[in-house]
C-alpha cells in the first residue's frame, strides 16, 4: 500500500506539473507565436499598400485591356506567389526566427533554473509575458526585417514581369485600339488582395510548421524540465520526511519494548536484530546524509561508505598524533577491505599514503587478516574500530572506544561535502542492497554450464506454455520438437565447442522448420507454426552462441567487470552511466561522465541514457529500467532504436510517435550531443508489437545491428581499431547475448557490471526485421 501511495503521489505531482505546463503553453507560449505572426502579417500588409506594384497593375489594365491583363496577372500569380520558391524562402527565414526565439527562451530558462525553484514558474510567466513583445527578443526583429526584404523581392519580381509586358505592348508597331475597363481600380485591388492573401497564407504555413509547432514543443520541454526538477526536489524531500517518520517510529518502538525489565537477553537480541534489519533497509533508501548518520549512531553494521569515510577521519587524527610506520612520516592511510568471495575494496586518504591496512570481511564483520577474532567485541557492531586499533593501538588515544569512534565517523559523514554528495546520489545503495556489506558477486550468473541449463529450462517452460495455448497440437509435432531438443543436447554433450557442432544444430532447427511447414500447413495453423518455429530457432541460436569461443571469453569479461565494480575507486568505470546518475534530472554535467579526450557526442551510452531519461521521466526507478534505448554511431549518422512501453489509461503504447522523434532531436541538439552528425535515423520493427514480450524481445541493440546488416553498413572485415569505428551503446548495460553478437561483428561497445548474462526474451538479428520509422536531418534542421 505504501508503494501504491507513493506512486499515486508521484503521478499527481507530475500531473500537476503537466497541467501547469499546458497552462503556460496555452496562455503564454502561444502568445509569443501569435505576436510573431501578427508582426509579420502587419508588415506584409504595409508592403502591399506602399509598393509600386499597385501602380504598375493599374497601368497594365489600361494598356493591355481587361482580358490580356487578367491573363498576365494569372501568369504573375503562378510565377511569383505560388510554387516552392516563395515557400522555401519563407521556411528559411522562419527557421531563423525560431532559432532566435528558442535561444532567447533557452537562455532565460537556464538563468531561472539557477534561482529558487519555488519561484521558478512565476518567473517563467513574467519572462514569457515580456517575450510577447517581439522587439524584446534579441535577434528576432532582425530576422523579421529580412522577411520583409524577401517579400519585397517577390513584389519587385512581379512588378518587373508586368512592366516588361507593358513595355512590349507600347513598343509594338501594331496600333490596336485598346479600351480600358471602367473598373480598373476594382480589378487592381482584386489582384493585389489575391497576392497578399497568398503571401500571408504561405507565411502562415511557414510560421505554423517552422515556428509555432517546434517552438511549442521546445517550450514545453524546457518547462517540463524546469518544473520537473522542482517537483523532484520536493518529492525527494517528501520521501525523506517519510523515512524520518519511519526512523522515529522504529526507534520509539524499539526503546519502548526494551524498557521492559522482564525482557530476557535472548529476547533483547532478537528485538535488536529486527531493529537493525529494518534500519539497514532504511539506510539503503535514504539519500539524506543526516538520516544516514542518525542510523549509524544506532549501532547498525558499518558498510563500505563507513570504511571510505574512515580513511579521512583516521588521516586527521593519525596526522595530529604523528603515528609512524617503520619510521615513515605519516602522509596518508590506505585501507583494503577483502570479502570472502574474493572481492576487494580500496580506499586512500591521500595520493601517496605512507600507512596501509588490510581488513577482511568475515561473516559481515571486519577483522585484521590472519588474526584471531575471538577477542573482538562485535556485540555493538564496532568490529571496524576493533580491527583498526588492533593494527594501530595508538588510535585509542583519539577514540577511547567503539562508541567514540562511531560518533566521530557519523559526524564526518553528516557534514563532509564529498560524503554528502555520495549519499545524495544513492551510490551507497549498491553495496547495502547486496545484503553483504562487502558486496558479494553471484558466481552462478557467470557459470557457462548454469547458463546453458537455464536456457534448457526456459525453453521447456516456453514449450509448455505453447502446448497449453494450442490445445489441438498434434502429438507427433510435440514429439518431433522434443526429439530435436534432445538431439541438440546430445551434440553439446559429445562435441562441445566447435564450428561443426554449431552447423549441425543449425541444420536441426532448419529441418524442424521445414517439417512444421508441411505438418501444420494452412492458415488455421499459422500462429502455431510461427510460434514453434521461433522457439526452436531461438533455442538453437542461443545454444550455438553458448558454444562459441567469443561467448566464453566474453562471459569472463562480464565476470571481471562485475568484480571490478566491487572496487569503489574503480566502480565508476565499471558501472554504466545510468547506474551512477539519474538521467531524468536536467542539471547533469554530462562532460564529467566521460574520460579526458572523449567527446560526449561520441558516447552512445550517454546519448541513449539522455533519451531514455527524457522518455521515462514519470516512471519509478525500477519501472524505467524495463524500457531501453539504444544508439548507434556510424560516420555522420546517429541511429536510435528502443524497447519503449508507455501506459495511457488502460492501454499500453509501444514505441514513440514521429512528433516525439522530433522532440528527441531538439533535446539532443540542445545538449550538444549531435556534434559531427548530419542525420538521425529512428529504427523500429516491421511488425507492430502485440504485447510486452514482442516489444522487448528484439533488443534495441539488435535492431540497429540488423539495420546495418540489411543496408550493408556493416562490413565483414570492419576494423574495430580504426579512427571512427561503428559503435553501439544503450541506456543500460548490454546483455551477454547482445554483447557477444556485437563482438562477432566487430562493433565497438562497452561492457558494464549489473548486466544480464542470461536474458529470457532475446532475438538474434536473423529473427529480427526492421524498418526506418523516421529520418531527420540535423545540420540544416530540415525534416
Amino acid at each position: 500500500m505504501k508503494r501504491v501511495g507513493c506512486k499515486i503521489l508521484e503521478g499527481v505531482a507530475y500531473g500537476a506539473a503537466q497541467g501547469a505546463v499546458d497552462h503556460i503553453v496555452t496562455n503564454y507560449m502561444n502568445g509569443v507565436c501569435d505576436a510573431i505572426q501578427q508582426t509579420i502579417t502587419s508588415d506584409l500588409d504595409v508592403i502591399f499598400q506602399t509598393h509600386q506594384l499597385n501602380e504598375v497593375v493599374s497601368e497594365a489594365y489600361k494598356t493591355l485591356g481587361e482580358e490580356q491583363a487578367s491573363l498576365l496577372m494569372n501568369h504573375v500569380t503562378r510565377e511569383c506567389f505560388e510554387g516552392q520558391s516563395i515557400l522555401q524562402t519563407m521556411y528559411s527565414w522562419c527557421k531563423r526566427i525560431y532559432g532566435a526565439v528558442s535561444r532567447g527562451i533557452g537562455e532565460a530558462m537556464r538563468k531561472i533554473g539557477k534561482a529558487d525553484s519555488a519561484k521558478s514558474i512565476q518567473t517563467v510567466l513574467l519572462v514569457l509575458k515580456s517575450l510577447q513583445i517581439v522587439s524584446l527578443i534579441e535577434g528576432v526583429m532582425t530576422e523579421i526585417v529580412k522577411v520583409k526584404v524577401s517579400a519585397k523581392e517577390f513584389l519587385n519580381k512581379a512588378t518587373k514581369i508586368i512592366q516588361e509586358a507593358i513595355d512590349e505592348k507600347t513598343s509594338s508597331t501594331t496600333t490596336t485600339c485598346i479600351s480600358a475597363p471602367t473598373n480598373v481600380k476594382i480589378l487592381c485591388e482584386r489582384s493585389a488582395q489575391q497576392w497578399k492573401e497568398l503571401l500571408i497564407q504561405t507565411s502562415n504555413q511557414a510560421i505554423a510548421n517552422q515556428i509555432v509547432a517546434p517552438l511549442l514543443s521546445f517550450g514545453a520541454n524546457q518547462l517540463i524540465s524546469l518544473a520537473g526538477n522542482a517537483i523532484k526536489k520536493k518529492y525527494r524531500s517528501m520521501k525523506e520526511e517519510k523515512y524520518q517518520k519511519q526512523f522515529d517510529s522504529l526507534k520509539k518502538e524499539f526503546d519502548d519494548k526494551t524498557k521492559n525489565e522482564q525482557m530476557s537477553a535472548n529476547e533483547y537480541e532478537e528485538e535488536l536484530q529486527a531493529y537493525h534489519d529494518n534500519l539497514m533497509k532504511l539506510l539503503a533508501k535514504t539519500r539524506s546524509p543526516k538520516m544516514f548518520a542518525n542510523i549509524l549512531r544506532e549501532n547498525v553494521p558499518m558498510d563500505m561508505i563507513c570504511a571510505q569515510a574512515c580513511t579521512f577521519v583516521l588521516h586527521k587524527y593519525m596526522s595530529e598524533m604523528n603515528i609512524t610506520n617503520d619510521g615513515k612520516k605519516f602522509t596518508g592511510i590506505h585501507i583494503t577491505v577483502q570479502g570472502q568471495d574474493g572481492s576487494s575494496h580500496e580506499y586512500s586518504s591521500a595520493s601517496n599514503p605512507s600507512h596501509s591496512i588490510t581488513i577482511q570481511l568475515d561473516g559481515n564483520h571486519f577483522v585484521i587478516g590472519g588474526q584471531d577474532n575471538g577477542n573482538i567485541d562485535t556485540s555493538k557492531n564496532n568490529c571496524l574500530y576493533q580491527a583498526l586499533v588492533s593494527k594501530y593501538p595508538g588510535l585509542k588515544e583519539a577514540f577511547a572506544d567503539g562508541a567514540a569512534f562511531r560518533h566521530h565517523l557519523s559526524n564526518y559523514i553528516e557534514t563532509d561535502k564529498y560524503m554528502s554528495y555520495t549519499i545524495s546520489q544513492g551510490w551507497h545503495k549498491f553495496s547495502i542492497t547486496k545484503s553483504s556489506y562487502g558486496g558479494a558477486i553471484k558466481e552462478e550468473k557467470f557459470n557457462q554450464e548454469n547458463i546453458y541449463n537455464k536456457i534448457l529450462e526456459n525453453t521447456e517452460e516456453a514449450k509448455e506454455k505453447l502446448i497449453k495455448k494450442y490445445g489441438h497440437l498434434p502429438g507427433r509435432v510435440r514429439e518431433k520438437f522434443q526429439n530435436c531438443v534432445e538431439a541438440i543436447k546430445k551434440i553439446v554433450q559429445e562435441e562441445g565447442q566447435s564450428d561443426d557442432a554449431i552447423q549441425r544444430i543449425n541444420k536441426i532447427t532448419e529441418n524442424f522448420s521445414t517439417y512444421l511447414t508441411k505438418e501444420a500447413s494452412g492458415d488455421h495453423h499459422r500462429d502455431l507454426r510461427e510460434d514453434f518455429k521461433k522457439l526452436m530457432t531461438d533455442f538453437g541460436i542461443r545454444v550455438g552462441q553458448n558454444l562459441t569461443t567469443e561467448y566464453t571469453q566474453n562471459l569472463q569479461n562480464f565476470l571481471e567487470k562485475a568484480q571490478h565494480a566491487d572496487l569503489p575507486r574503480s566502480s565508476f568505470v565499471a558501472m554504466h552511466p545510468a547506474d551512477r546518475v539519474d538521467f531524468t534530472q536536467d542539471d547533469i554535467k554530462l562532460e564529467k561522465l566521460v574520460g579526458k579526450g572523449m567527446k560526449i557526442s561520441e558516447n552512445p551510452d550517454i546519448i541513449a541514457s539522455v533519451i531514455h531519461g527524457e522518455l521515462n521521466k514519470t516512471l519509478s526507478e525500477d519501472d524505467r529500467r524495463y524500457n531501453t534505448v539504444a544508439v548507434g554511431i556510424h560516420k555522420k549518422t546517429l541511429y536510435i532504436a528502443m524497447n519503449q512501453i508507455e501506459q495511457q489509461g488502460n492501454n499500453q503504447i509501444y514505441g514513440i510517435s514521429d512528433e516525439r522523434c522530433g522532440q528527441i532531436r531538439d533535446i539532443l541538439m540542445a545538449k550538444n550531443l549531435l556534434s559531427g552528425r548530419e542525420e538521425i535515423i529512428f529504427i523500429t520493427t516491421n511488425a507492430t508489437p502485440r504485447n510486452q514480450a514482442e516489444c522487448r524481445g528484439p533488443h534495441a541493440e539488435m535492431q540497429i545491428l540488423k539495420y546495418w546488416k540489411d543496408n550493408e553498413i556493416l562490413q565483414d572485415n570492419q576494423n574495430i581499431n580504426s579512427n571512427k569505428p561503428s559503435r553501439i551503446g544503450a541506456s543500460k548495460p548490454a546483455c551477454l547475448c547482445c554483447s557477444t553478437a556485437m563482438i562477432s561483428d566487430n562493433i565497438l561497445h562497452k561492457i558494464y557490471a549489473k548486466a544480464n548474462t542470461n536474458p529470457v526474451n532475446w532475438k538474434d538479428t536473423k529473427m529480427v526485421n526492421v524498418r526506418v520509422q523516421h529520418r531527420l536531418r540535423i545540420r540544416n534542421f530540415n525534416v
